[in-house]
């Protein structure tokens, strides 16, 4: 049963060569590799050292900046950020660059509720960078018992600070009376996380209107329920109602002064109510 290979002389040797040609080859691939694995071996070792170099730089400086000036409103300065880091985390300066949790460092200083995120990088001259975006508020909430609170641009609480008073419009009177009058069978979270959002639709919408946001300066709500609008220019009591359709209403009330005051004053009508759908009630 054994086979046996017969063949000429030339065809033992071409195999022979044959066998040649793949040994070199399975040679030079096996050279190839080992010379890889010795460059990935130099260079994760390379690595390793500019690891614990790095680790070992002193560092240098540590500056912050403050990333969205344009739009977040100042309630700190970037002397104030280092003071609050400083604090709690002594100086930075002069320690060795191993010793600094970066993490750490933007954790502590998000914390602080008027601050939107930070970023902190630390460069390879010894460099510490932090990077802080702070939060721009919409309205602020000021019931009677409390500073009460602000509502940022994303609809969120952020609680009031005196630090920074920015200009934005503000809700005060009877907060509590309607939330408990309006809102019966809802718990206290439940209401007032509703009228947050029915106030943030409507104070949103002012912030980013061009004249709306300089016109309205504060939101009362009356004894009974309706929000009132005060006014830079006019001395009229102007109830706006619900926030709901409050869009609608402004453009009531912007019909109102183009087609209204424009032909009896200021001073014709002590109040006009927006409440009422498709109608401008003025006494």
């Amino acid at each position: 049963g054994r086979r046996y290979w017969h063949g000429s002389a030339k065809s033992e040797g071409k195999f022979v060569e044959k066998t040649r040609q793949i040994g070199g080859m399975k040679g030079k691939k096996i050279i190839r590799s080992a010379v890889v694995v010795l460059g990935i071996l130099g260079m994760l070792t390379a690595i390793g050292f500019a690891n614990q170099a790095q680790k070992a730089l002193e560092v240098k400086s540590f500056t912050v900046s403050i990333t969205n000036l344009s739009e977040g409103d100042p309630f700190l300065d970037e002397k104030e950020i280092k003071l609050i880091l400083n604090s709690k985390l002594d100086t930075f300066v002069g320690k060795p660059s191993g010793e600094i949790n970066l993490s750490e460092l933007e954790t502590l200083i998000e914390t602080e509720p008027v601050v939107k995120n930070a970023e902190a990088y630390l460069g390879v001259a010894g460099d510490l960078q932090l990077e802080v975006a702070l939060k721009t508020v919409v309205v602020r909430v000021k019931p009677d018992t409390n500073n009460g609170y602000y509502l940022d641009k994303t609809g969120a609480v952020m609680p009031w600070v005196s630090s920074y008073t920015p200009r934005v419009l503000s809700l005060n009177g009877w907060i509590n009376r309607y939330c408990i009058e309006t809102l019966p069978l809802l718990n206290d979270s439940a209401r007032k996380a509703l009228l947050n959002k029915e106030l943030f639709t409507f104070a949103n919408y002012v912030y980013q209107h061009e004249f709306w946001s300089k016109q309205l300066v504060q939101l009362y709500l009356n004894y009974e329920g309706d929000v009132e609008l005060i006014t830079l220019i006019g001395e009229q009591k102007i109830t706006l109602g619900s926030f709901q359709e409050g869009e609608q209403k402004l453009e009531k009330l912007n019909l109102y002064y183009e087609q209204v005051v424009n032909k009896v004053g200021w001073n014709k009508y002590e109040e006009v109510n927006l409440k009422f759908k498709n109608q401008i009630v003025c006494k």
